[in-house]
């Protein structure tokens, strides 16, 4: 069993097992992320990610094993310039899979506030992509957000 012990070492949290011994885990910026940590936390490693000029935007895109944080890298995305989203916006293409999926509100959103050609020229690809992998909720996700982009 094991608990958070609360401590200011910037990327490693202290755990107690059962046993008594401590055991430090790494936590990464995106585990900082997730719901399950304390709001203070979460609001402090997105202004940390917002921050940083040379991030890997593309590691906040549905990372793996960490839905619980998906949500916040929504919230971080969004804020990105027009630039920047424009890098990005055919990956993002994959938050609209499962319209459930903790982000996929902020996500559209942000992407309809893109110039109509930009999303257009993401959206279409995807959709072709949808079809080609007979995903029709994917298909029908892009359709419901994003209208008829032919």
């Amino acid at each position: 069993y094991f608990f958070m012990i609360p401590t200011r070492v910037h990327r490693f949290a202290i755990y107690r097992c059962n046993f008594g011994r401590p055991v430090i885990m790494a936590i990464s910026i995106v585990d900082k992320l997730s719901w399950k940590m304390p709001v203070s936390v979460q609001n402090e490693a997105i202004s940390q990610i917002l921050s940083t000029d040379d991030f890997d935007w593309n590691s906040l895109i549905l990372p793996y094993g960490k839905k619980d944080s998906w949500q916040n890298c929504a919230v971080v995305l969004a804020r990105l310039s027009n630039d920047t989203i424009k890098l990005l916006v055919n990956n993002l293409m994959a938050w609209f899979q499962d319209a459930n999926w903790p982000g996929t509100e902020i996500i559209a959103d942000r992407l309809k506030s893109l110039p109509p050609e930009v999303l257009s020229n993401a959206v279409l690809p995807a959709k072709r992509r949808a079809t080609e992998t007979n995903d029709s909720d994917w298909s029908d996700h892009l359709e419901y957000y994003f209208g008829s982009k032919e």
